[in-house]
């Protein structure tokens, strides 16, 4: 399913609204709106020593029983900066395990955070 421009803006003000709400005002954000090869609705890359982000939202999202709209998926990246220094703190290299870890505190905190 192709994603539209309207989705991708909607992504992007929910990310901006919840990392506004984590206060991470020092962080240097870039949204692209591109076709990820991953099997993923979105995905984050942030660095957190620079202070660097790049948000991206899939433009073909991938087949799934159960559909993310771009505002979950905009908390569920957001969160995932918000966790970012610590996850580089716990780990001196990233492995499989504190990548699953992490997304399941994702996954938690989603359901949380309203």
């Amino acid at each position: 399913m192709k994603t539209t421009k309207r989705q991708f803006e909607r992504f992007k003000k929910e990310f901006k609204k919840w990392i506004s709400k984590f206060g991470l005002f020092d962080y240097q954000v870039e949204f692209f709106h591109t076709d990820l090869k991953e099997n993923s609705f979105a995905k984050i890359n942030a660095t957190p020593d620079s202070c660097v982000v790049s948000v991206w939202f899939n433009k073909n999202l991938p087949l799934c029983p159960k559909y993310h709209s771009p505002e979950s998926s905009g908390k569920h990246e957001a969160i995932h900066l918000l966790l970012a220094r610590l996850s580089i703190l716990t780990s001196d290299e990233v492995t499989e395990r504190v990548l699953i870890e992490n997304e399941r505190i994702v996954r938690i905190l989603e359901k949380l955070l309203r």
